[in-house]
Order: structure tokens, then sequence, then C-alpha cells
């Protein structure tokens, strides 16, 4: 499997240059094509300003209502968090980092 360009800089410099290059659709569809529907692990930053760090998987159908999103598809990440049963919806602009495969891919520091 072949994966897009996800987040890879170690300098802070070189991140903030990725993030002027991809558009937040492009970043939720890499995302989206690196992790498929593993499990993975992200940091990010709620509403509220505090970090949370949530083990989840995309793509999962179980429990969910009407199967209608009440969000915005080009820049969250509808998630289900395993450890709670619930449904997260992750900014991609806020996402720290994001772990799968025993990679940490980050996006932003902190």
């Amino acid at each position: 499997m072949q994966y897009t360009k996800v987040a890879r800089p170690f300098f802070k410099e070189e991140l903030e240059e990725y993030n002027k290059t991809f558009s937040l659709k492009e970043k939720v569809d890499n995302i989206k094509q690196a992790v498929g529907n593993k499990i993975f692990t992200v940091k990010f930053l709620k509403l509220n300003g505090d970090l949370r760090t949530i083990t989840c998987r995309l793509n999962v159908q179980k429990h969910c209502g009407n199967n209608v999103p009440t969000v915005d598809l080009n820049k969250y990440l509808v998630v289900f968090e395993m450890n709670k049963l619930q449904y997260r919806n992750v900014n991609v602009d806020k996402i720290v980092w994001l772990k799968f495969r025993n990679k940490k891919w980050y996006f932003q520091w902190v």
C-alpha cells in the first residue's frame, strides 16, 4: 500500500510549510487514505483549549443514529472512540499528532 504525504515534519518551519501546502479537504482525504479502516490514536485540541488523546477508528457504522453527518466532512474527521463507544468530531486543523502502525505523524506544535 502506498501512502500519500500525511505529515512527516520534525522542524517547526517544515510543519508550517506543510500546513500552507495542503487544503483542509486534502488533509482529511490524506488521513483517511493513510489510516484506512485501522485503529489509530489522535491527540487534538478541543474547542475549550484542552488537549484530548483518544483511540479511535474511521468508518464505523454501528451505534449510528440516522447515518447523516451533522458536521462539515471537509473539515472534520468523524471517528468512533473505542474506549467510550461514542462518536467524536475531530477538527483536522486542531490535530497535534496522529499515531498508527507504530508511527507518529505530527501536524502542529503545542
